[in-house]
């Protein structure tokens, strides 16, 4: 009986710092931004492809050959918010231009934070329409 529907052990901290730093973050306090471009950059696939085999031992087998086979910028993004859930966290992303093109900025947040930005933006889901 595995952890969840995607581990077989909880993850620990320390795994999930190996993975935000490959993505260029220090740790769960890091409040910068990234995006895919960054990746190239930062060589984020190569890092995680050394450790990659650490990573993939708390996956349950089947899930392990979804996220492991094939590692692109999409997987990796993946594989960090599953591991960053476990620990509250979540990667916030919203679109940005740059020189023309469309890009995914992505920024680490806590699910407290989430929540209360969605909370502040609908104002509790109540919204009046008046006709004169």
């Amino acid at each position: 009986m595995g952890f969840n529907q995607l581990f077989i052990k909880k993850p620990d901290l320390d795994i999930l710092i190996k993975i935000l730093n490959c993505l260029g973050l220090q740790g769960l306090n890091d409040d910068s931004e990234f995006s895919k471009l960054d990746f190239v950059r930062l060589n984020s696939l190569i890092k995680f492809q050394e450790i990659k085999d650490e990573v993939s031992m708390y996956y349950l087998p089947c899930k392990k050959t979804i996220y492991f086979n094939n590692i692109t910028n999409k997987t990796l993004i993946t594989v960090t918010r599953q591991f960053l859930k476990i620990f509250n966290y979540t990667l916030e992303s919203k679109e940005k231009y740059i020189s023309g093109k469309k890009y995914i900025i992505y920024k680490l947040v806590t699910m407290e934070e989430k929540i209360e930005k969605k909370n502040n933006g609908t104002q509790s889901g109540k919204i009046v329409v008046k006709f004169d």
